[in-house]
């Protein structure tokens, strides 16, 4: 009896101790593995190998832009954003899930919201999930970097506001998407806390139609506007509702002559795509950004019985080729437009005067920016501009790399514009 006490506590000593051991190893483990967390985000920080007066080298052969950057408040330091990631960044190894060090992070989408700047990028070796960057607008150092589920594009990416959420260009079964990460998943998301993280969970993912792909994507509130890029023929953009619950709706064709828009939080908004005075009901006859295209004798409504999980429009209009980006200010749209190391192009058209198409011959202005123009964004009276010339994969093919996130002065930019009216 005495030995079987005897046999009994040494078992549980032992047990004891092997508990220890396995605790103290992951422990050790973790304190290890939080050194090399550490390390690996303070590497992706360091984003970038020019300065800003380099940078500003870069746009003296391009006047118009250098002046716009100028005219800023913050002149000082020209309130440009180092790209994170650009020689080295941090995401999830696509085969294996473990951290690993990407060099081929590759910038497409940049979108504020009044605390932080987001940038999307892609890994143009495959190897790597895409990303998203979070940086703080005050100090702009990088807050995060946060994986996505697997390899989209994330040609475009776009803040509501109104819903505290993140949209961004996706895919789904090979077809055109768009998903949503609300800004309380962003901020509870921690890549340094496993060895092996998961990916950040979208909040949503719709499925869209009328488009090819999701190249880039923005909002013109009530409406998400995805646009599909062409190399060769024209593109498309689309728009899609966004409900009051801030998920994508659909736009269907009836009978009857224009839009009729019902919902109050779609009716106030329409003012700004037609420059115009907001009508005093809820009901209101108006056109979109395509009506020009449409035939006479259409009509489209908001479909109240829509799929969550899928959505169409009847709302498309053609626009010129190699379109990058899309952006609204007051009662203007900007399309940046770019493909291989030549210089970029930024078209603006009015809304109130659309004849003949988004065009090259009927925009409004034409202004040239340095090569490799990705994603643009209105913020105020701000536009920003983000570039993929800093990327592994195209910095050797041009000597006028962009690493930061431009900021330009809008009124300034627009200013011939605005005298000829």
């Amino acid at each position: 009896m005495k030995n079987r006490k005897i046999i009994g506590m040494a078992v549980v000593g032992i047990l004891a101790i092997v508990l220890l051991a396995i605790l103290s190893v992951r422990q050790l483990r973790t304190k290890a593995f939080e050194k090399i967390a550490e390390s690996r985000q303070l590497v992706t920080t360091v984003a970038t190998k020019k300065d800003i007066s380099q940078q500003l080298s870069v746009l003296e052969d391009y006047p118009e832009v250098a002046v716009a950057v100028a005219a800023l408040p913050e002149a000082t330091d020209y309130d440009m954003f180092a790209i994170p990631g650009l020689y080295q960044a941090v995401s999830l190894n696509t085969e294996t899930g473990k951290l690993a060090r990407c060099h081929e992070m590759t910038p497409q989408g940049v979108t504020v919201n009044d605390d932080y700047l987001f940038i999307s990028a892609y890994c143009h070796d495959h190897q790597h999930n895409s990303v998203i960057y979070q940086l703080d607008r005050k100090t702009k150092m990088l807050l995060k970097t946060i994986p996505v589920e697997g390899q989209p594009h994330l040609g475009g990416v776009w803040y509501d506001k109104a819903d505290q959420q993140l949209f961004l260009a996706t895919e789904e079964d090979r077809r055109a998407a768009a998903s949503t990460l609300s800004l309380a998943t962003i901020q509870d998301y921690e890549l340094y806390s496993d060895p092996t993280p998961d990916p950040i969970k979208y909040t949503a993912t719709t499925q869209l139609q009328n488009v090819r792909r999701t190249s880039f994507l923005t909002g013109l509130p009530p409406f998400l506007v995805v646009g599909y890029f062409d190399r060769g023929h024209r593109g498309t953009l689309a728009m899609y509702p966004i409900d009051d619950q801030g998920q994508i709706s659909s736009l269907k064709e009836t009978a009857g002559g224009t839009y009729e828009i019902s919902d109050e939080k779609t009716a106030q908004s329409k003012s700004a795509t037609q420059g115009t005075a907001t009508q005093e009901a809820t009901t209101q006859e108006t056109t979109t950004q395509e009506s020009h295209f449409q035939e006479a004798g259409a009509t489209s409504d908001f479909r109240k019985d829509f799929d969550p999980q899928e959505a169409e429009t009847i709302d498309t209009s053609g626009v010129v080729k190699k379109v990058q980006g899309v952006a609204y200010y007051q009662e203007y749209m900007l399309l940046s437009q770019s493909f291989g190391h030549h210089d970029s192009s930024l078209l603006l058209f009015d809304l109130q005067d659309t004849v003949g198409g988004f065009t090259g011959k009927s925009a409004k202005m034409k202004i040239t920016f340095p090569p490799y123009l990705e994603q643009i964004a209105v913020d105020g009276d701000r536009l920003l501009a983000v570039f993929e010339s800093g990327a592994a994969a195209y910095r050797h093919k041009t000597s006028r790399q962009m690493e930061y996130v431009l900021q330009l002065d809008l009124k300034t930019l627009l200013k011939s514009v605005k005298q000829s009216k």
